[in-house]
């Protein structure tokens, strides 16, 4: 099952915020930078989970069969790769559904294949007539974070590092306000670095886990 990612970049610049009476809302740390930092940042983090653990970034688009016209596909969003894809039964079965090339699809009953933007089902409409829902599951290309209210793609589990880096960058950008001690630059750094590496280091125990489980069902 994917992970879940429901983090809302405003309340990510809010918990970050909280940190220090020197990130208040203001010319010096406007929510539109920090928005731009925030995409940053999510991009050098989604980039080193592809490599760690893939499955971590997997969002999965769902589809009511009958499809309106089978010859026309399924649309899908971006995406940088395929992850899997299942076939729910009318009892809420789920099967596996094997993505296979454009040039074997006549070979393949039930079988699935990409072409492209559009995921095609092999076969005939009456061939899925006992199935209701096909789930396509893929990694999906980073977009930038355009608005405050923008959902990350990035697990859940990842809220203290990304609250952290934001944390560590209003620190860089300093302040001039006479009134409010500067923030410890070393140690929000220090929290940042911490934050990152408990994150990723949890997300290599998934992967190992995982490993595990393989090793010991095969």
């Amino acid at each position: 099952m994917p992970d879940v990612a429901s983090l809302v970049a405003r309340d990510l610049i809010l918990a970050a915020r909280d940190e220090h009476p020197a990130f208040a809302e203001g010319r010096r740390h406007p929510s539109p930078v920090l928005l731009r930092r925030l995409s940053r940042y999510q991009r050098e983090l989604a980039s080193k989970l592809i490599r760690l653990r893939p499955s971590a970034l997997v969002a999965v688009l769902e589809t009511a069969l009958p499809l309106a016209d089978f010859d026309l596909g399924i649309e899908l969003p971006d995406y940088k790769y395929p992850a899997a894809c299942e076939a729910i039964e009318t009892d809420g079965t789920e099967r596996p559904v094997d993505l296979v090339s454009w040039q074997s699809r006549l070979q393949w009953v039930r079988a699935a294949y990409l072409r492209s933007g559009f995921l095609y089902l092999t076969g005939i409409a009456a061939d899925w007539s006992g199935f209701t829902q096909i789930n396509f599951s893929y990694v999906p290309e980073l977009e930038a974070l355009t608005g405050l209210n923008d959902v990350l793609i990035v697990p859940n589990a990842a809220e203290a590092c990304l609250v952290a880096d934001l944390s560590y960058f209003m620190a860089r950008r300093g302040q001039k306000d006479p009134d409010v001690e500067p923030p410890d630059t070393a140690a929000f750094a220090a929290a940042w670095r911490a934050a990152e590496e408990d994150f990723l280091d949890e997300q290599g125990r998934h992967t190992q886990a995982q490993s595990s489980i393989v090793r010991e069902t095969f």
